[in-house]
């Protein structure tokens, strides 16, 4: 069983069961259970009997972003024609927020930071604080999400 997979077994059976929405280090609300579960469940995987950490492979970060890309447009559907549809630097803004969250000092307030700046909707702000490596390779994906974008247009542009 591979990361993701314990973490959503474990999501599955405790979810409703969260001892810490109201008292999260985090700050989760009753209404970012599932986030805050997944925080707290990947915290506690060493514990779980079975389980094995992925071991460091030699991957570059540039084969992390592309992969996680590749992930975003087959499982979360983020087509390039939807991708399109951010025109103001939604997708830039976002990876900004991604890529400060990750390396934020303990003295910054991060979270006014990234509250005041995300382009979208709360629900869809996923950190991952325990891992900035995966943090920002999400910020990395959105930054090339944004450059295919805007290669796009470029290319239509010069089409017309």
């Amino acid at each position: 069983m591979n990361e993701d997979e314990t973490v959503e077994a474990i999501l599955k059976t405790l979810v409703d069961l969260c001892p810490f929405v109201d008292k999260c280090p985090r700050q989760c609300t009753p209404t970012d259970r599932l986030d805050c579960w997944d925080k707290h469940t990947r915290s506690l995987l060493p514990l779980v009997a079975g389980y094995n950490k992925p071991t460091l492979t030699a991957i570059s970060g540039a084969e992390l972003i592309t992969k996680e890309r590749q992930r975003q447009i087959e499982q979360e559907g983020w087509s390039a024609e939807h991708d399109d549809e951010h025109t103001e630097g939604q997708l830039a803004i976002a990876a900004a927020c991604y890529a400060f969250d990750a390396v934020a000092l303990p003295t910054i307030d991060s979270k006014r930071f990234i509250y005041d700046n995300w382009p979208w909707s709360r629900q869809w702000w996923n950190p991952t604080p325990d891992d900035t490596i995966r943090q920002l390779t999400k910020a990395g994906a959105l930054i090339a999400a944004e450059i295919d974008r805007l290669l796009r247009l470029a290319h239509d542009r010069e089409g017309k």
